[in-house]
């Protein structure tokens, strides 16, 4: 199924993703929406994106086992990844990195999501990280 782009609304999926309505996510993906749909051509954003931003584990866990990218960048260039690391999800964080999510990507302003962990001196979040080998010498 081909979502054409819109200019600034969002799409109902957005939305839905925003507002934690999993069950409504769900009918989305059944009718076959694709999981990196973006939202509009100005922020460029997927569902996974804003399934962040509601900070809901199991609807963030539900988008990337339909195959949402955890690397997909919007058009500032966050990844899901830099999102979940802006609200301090530790939870999120670790579906992220079971997902193949980068914490060491950029985006356009040069910040990595590891970088807005540090910025954010989040203890807990800074200790998973220094517990992941590829990550910890970038915390040091």
């Amino acid at each position: 199924m081909r979502i054409p782009e819109t200019e600034e609304r969002m799409l109902a999926i957005h939305i839905a993703c925003l507002n934690n309505r999993l069950e409504i996510v769900k009918l989305f993906f059944e009718n076959r929406v694709p999981p990196n749909v973006l939202n509009n051509k100005i922020d460029k954003a997927t569902p996974l994106h804003y399934s962040i931003l509601s900070r809901n584990p199991e609807l963030v866990k539900y988008i990337l086992r339909k195959k949402g990218d955890p690397n997909f960048r919007d058009v500032q260039g966050n990844t899901p990844y830099h999102f979940a690391c802006m609200i301090g999800n530790l939870e999120i964080i670790q579906l992220l990195e079971e997902y193949k999510g980068d914490a060491l990507c950029k985006n356009n302003s040069g910040a990595s999501p590891l970088d807005i962990i540090v910025k954010s001196k989040n203890k807990e979040i800074m200790g998973y990280f220094m517990g992941i080998k590829k990550y910890a010498n970038e915390l040091i």
